[in-house]
């Protein structure tokens, strides 16, 4: 009997899914040199080298997040950057039918995959690279796509979701269930539900307001690439979500927060030379640094909840290290 695929080493997973990555390549009018994983932090992300030469990446999603329309709408939003704008975008590639997201289902992997093919882009990562110029660049890139994204001519059955929600709104509230009281002390609870009822407040002010557009939902340095001429290139748009700039730039700054301590970091900085980019290119969206601070716990909230609310053993077993991690991030912002 085969062992249930959560059980697996990541080796033993990583096996599995190289099978359901040949089986979605044969999709497509490429015959296949090679393939190598290249992450599986949240999809399966595999390079896939034609054996005439050229380059692709296979994103295999996450089990049962986004379904196949929502990963269409995703793929029109990206075909009409890359053709209606100046912003360089990862570009999807279309299978032997003309389209664009496979529903893949192999034995010894419990949920059926959504797949995409996209060309390669040459580059290196943004947040591998921190320094005033780039994160003046990072902020230039969010001003553009969001000035841009008031320009998309959103279709009739383009469905993505809608950023109104305390949590992704993929995920259901998972963080203050009874089941889960055992992973965080009072204490905890009480920072954790004093953030969530200020983020509620927050996010049902915000949503009042005019000013919606497609955003990135995912914007930080990982997802921006630099070519070797200093071009960023967006990447991964999963996420994409209607909402406000400002949500995007708090998903930014969380991430710069984060980093603080890490080499050739530092926030106040770092914030500061984005917001100077994205000033020379459209206004700021932030109304003021609490309310902005708000919003980066929001991202807070939103990776803890996932985490704990996650059946992956891993993640069981990483689920009090997050709790403690997002409480002392939440009163570090406060602070």
């Amino acid at each position: 009997m085969r062992k249930p695929f959560y059980n697996l080493t990541m080796t033993g997973r990583t096996r599995r899914m190289h099978v359901l990555a040949r089986a979605a390549l044969q999709h497509y009018p490429i015959e296949i040199k090679s393939i190598r994983q290249m992450s599986d932090d949240w999809n399966y992300i595999f390079r896939v080298v034609a054996t005439d030469g050229s380059k692709y990446v296979l994103r295999v999603a996450y089990p049962d997040c986004y379904s196949v329309q929502e990963t269409r709408s995703e793929m029109t939003f990206l075909n009409w950057l890359a053709t209606e704008t100046e912003l360089t975008v990862t570009r999807p590639v279309s299978g032997k039918d003309g389209e664009l997201v496979y529903i893949v289902k192999v034995d010894g992997v419990p949920e059926a995959r959504n797949c995409v093919l996209f060309e390669w882009i040459t580059g290196s990562d943004l947040g591998d690279q921190p320094s005033v110029e780039n994160f003046e660049t990072l902020g230039r890139l969010s001003a553009t796509l969001h000035t841009q994204s008031y320009n998309f001519p959103a279709p009739d059955d383009f469905d993505i979701m809608v950023a109104d929600t305390l949590y992704n709104p993929k995920d259901e509230a998972f963080l203050f269930r009874p089941e889960h009281a055992h992973l965080m002390t009072a204490e905890q609870r009480a920072t954790l539900e004093r953030a969530a009822t200020m983020v509620e407040a927050a996010t049902k002010a915000l949503w009042t307001q005019p000013g919606k557009c497609v955003i990135h939902g995912d914007l930080h340095g990982w997802n921006v690439m630099l070519a070797k001429d200093g071009t960023p290139m967006l990447i991964d748009f999963e996420d994409i979500a209607w909402g406000y700039p400002l949500q995007d730039i708090a998903v930014t700054f969380y991430y710069l927060f984060v980093e603080d301590d890490e080499e050739g970091y530092d926030y106040a900085t770092d914030t500061e030379a984005f917001k100077r980019g994205y000033e020379s290119v459209t206004e700021w969206p932030v109304p003021d640094q609490d309310t902005l601070n708000t919003f980066i716990i929001r991202r807070a909230l939103d990776l803890c909840n996932f985490v704990v609310g996650s059946e992956d053993p891993e993640m069981k077993e990483f689920a009090p290290k997050m709790v403690e991690r997002t409480v002392t991030r939440i009163e570090k912002i406060w602070a």
